[in-house]
Parts: structure tokens; C-alpha cells; sequence
């Protein structure tokens, strides 16, 4: 039977673990490929095009290399990017609904990862800046580094987290409505100017959890 610690924390995690969650992830849905050794890039040729869910293959990478990162497509997801620097949302109803979906912080941009499920019927791009400043979109076609990843960062090194929903990995659902229409508009190249927003894109709890990560209060 397959265990699963959660982790929250920046902790160091086992090299076991490490395939433990890759071989989680793709039990509940997740393409799989392995990203180099402290880094966020495939770490062989075909790379995203590997992606797959098969239990077998993700041992024998791992056991290949037991310093894999760990990679998912983002086909069939929709993973939005806030850097936390700039505004996008209108109003704490869009901010608090962000919270209902499983979250990522990552050290190498400093940035935090949503995951939804694409909605039924779409099939969304990726993008860069047009649903906002600042927001990158992952999806067709891309992929996400995901815990707990280790990275050389600028002066160390760190680790993927969870900060939220490490725990909803298996059920986790479709952006909500005010999100799929943006992206729809986004997607039918009629977006609308998103420079100008009026409340922070990170919701209230995980501002705090980031400040305690960054050594703040």
C-alpha cells in the first residue's frame, strides 16, 4: 500500500520520497517525467513528451536516478503563476476562492503555483502576462515543477513545498467561474486589459505562511 508523508515545511525529504510522491501523483492522474537533478528542466531527450502515468516506468527513472526532480504535463490542468508582485484580482471574493485549490510555492521565481483541472470542453493555452501582470498560465502543452523538488537557487539550495492542499491532490476540481472566463476570453483573443487590479493576488493565509518562509512575522 503506497504511503504518503505531507509536507508543508521546507524540511529535506528522502531521495525515497521523492519517488514515493512521483509514483502519488501519477496514481491520481498526474503525467509524470523526471526533471534534472536541481533543476526545472527535463533531464532527457524527449523530455514533456515522456509524460506518463505508468508506475513502472516512473520506478525505473527513478531508480535510473534517484535525484530526479519531478516534472508533470500540464495537459489537462490549468496551473496559474502569481510572482505576488503585482495585482490581477478584483476584489477578496476572487482572492479567497484561489484558496480552494491546492497550492505551490516555488523558490526559483519565488512565485506560487494554483492547480486546477481544465474545465470540461476546453482546452486552454499557456500564457505569459495576459491574464494579468505577472501570471504566467501553464497548460497545453507545458508542464510545472512540482515537492519536493530540490533546486540551486541563487545562494542555496531549496525545495518545492506545499503550502496549501497538499492533501486534495486527488480531488482536485475546475477553476471557478469568474477564472474559466478570462481564460476563455484569453483563449478567444479578446482579453481584456488586466494591468490594473485592486487587492493582493496571494489570499491572506498564505501571505502569512510566506512571510514565516522568508524569516518574517
Amino acid at each position: 500500500m503506497h504511503t504518503r508523508r505531507l509536507k508543508n515545511e521546507s524540511s529535506e525529504m528522502s531521495i525515497s520520497e521523492v519517488r514515493n510522491e512521483a509514483e502519488y501523483l501519477a496514481k491520481n492522474g498526474f503525467n509524470i517525467f523526471p526533471l534534472a537533478p536541481g533543476g526545472n528542466w527535463p533531464a532527457m531527450p524527449g523530455g514533456l513528451s515522456a509524460a506518463t502515468s505508468d508506475q513502472q516506468q516512473i520506478e525505473m527513472w527513478w531508480r535510473r536516478n534517484p535525484d530526479f526532480n519531478i516534472g508533470i504535463s500540464t495537459d489537462g490542468l490549468v496551473v496559474v503563476e502569481s510572482d505576488g508582485k503585482h495585482d490581477w484580482l478584483d476584489g477578496f471574493g476572487q482572492s479567497n476562492s484561489l484558496c480552494e485549490c491546492p497550492a505551490v510555492f516555488s523558490p526559483l521565481s519565488d512565485s506560487l503555483f494554483h492547480i486546477y483541472r481544465q474545465p470540461g470542453g476546453r482546452s486552454y493555452s499557456c500564457s505569459i502576462d495576459k491574464l494579468g501582470m505577472g501570471i504566467t498560465v501553464h497548460s497545453r502543452g507545458g508542464f510545472v515543477c512540482l515537492p519536493p523538488s530540490e533546486v540551486e537557487c541563487p545562494f542555496s539550495r531549496d525545495y518545492y513545498r506545499w503550502l496549501t492542499g497538499c492533501d486534495q491532490v486527488e480531488k482536485i476540481g475546475p477553476p471557478p467561474r469568474w477564472l474559466i472566463n478570462k481564460l476563455d476570453l484569453i483563449e478567444s483573443g479578446h482579453e481584456k486589459d488586466t494591468s490594473v487590479s485592486f487587492v493582493s493576488s496571494t489570499p491572506c493565509h498564505i501571505q502569512k505562511k510566506l512571510r514565516r518562509e522568508r524569516g518574517g512575522k
